[in-house]
């Protein structure tokens, strides 16, 4: 998404500078926007210029992503290429990739409620029934109410959390 916001700029007709000074300043994206003020930084108060800036910025930035993203802007900078089409097109591949993502986590999700439901709802339900019909034909009352309490104080609550812990896990980053 900060892709986008740097490709509008760029389309606006902004300057490098101006197309990160910009993106520094919305912290809406994050540790991008601050990475964008590293590079601002680089540019401004220590006076490199912004291939110098940018090259610095790919090695201090820990994603990959990013770094790919700004040695790219490198590479149409010293080639002398258009860096709008240069942005627009990382920015449609990137989006291309967050939706692909989305679409397997959406998937993964899915197959995870699945499991939920035949774990944790309907199973117990099935024992419960299982248990009070053991019960109606001569088993051990206290017995039967005893697994029932340990299925349902015990069992239901920690498999919920199980699955809840499962899905913070695999949820990906925004």
């Amino acid at each position: 998404y900060a892709l986008n916001y740097i490709s509008t700029m760029a389309s606006a007709g902004a300057t490098p500078e101006q197309l990160f000074a910009g993106l520094a300043t919305q912290p809406l994206y994050g540790e991008v926007a601050q990475e964008c003020a590293w590079i601002v930084r680089d540019l401004r108060v220590l006076g490199h210029d912004i291939m110098g800036a940018l090259a610095r910025a790919i090695d201090r930035s820990p994603s990959v992503k990013f770094q790919d993203f700004l040695q790219g802007a490198v590479t149409a900078l010293s080639s002398g290429g258009d860096l709008k089409d240069y942005f627009s097109s990382k920015a449609e591949q990137y989006l291309l990739d967050n939706r692909q993502e989305q679409r397997k986590f959406l998937d993964s999700l899915g197959v995870l409620a699945e499991a939920f439901v035949t774990v944790v709802v309907a199973a117990p339900l099935f024992l419960i029934v299982i248990l009070s019909v053991m019960t109606t034909l001569g088993g051990s009352a206290s017995d039967n109410l005893l697994t029932g309490y340990l299925l349902i104080f015990i069992l239901i609550p920690l498999a919920q959390a199980g699955f809840a812990w499962t899905v913070k896990v695999m949820t990906p980053e925004a």
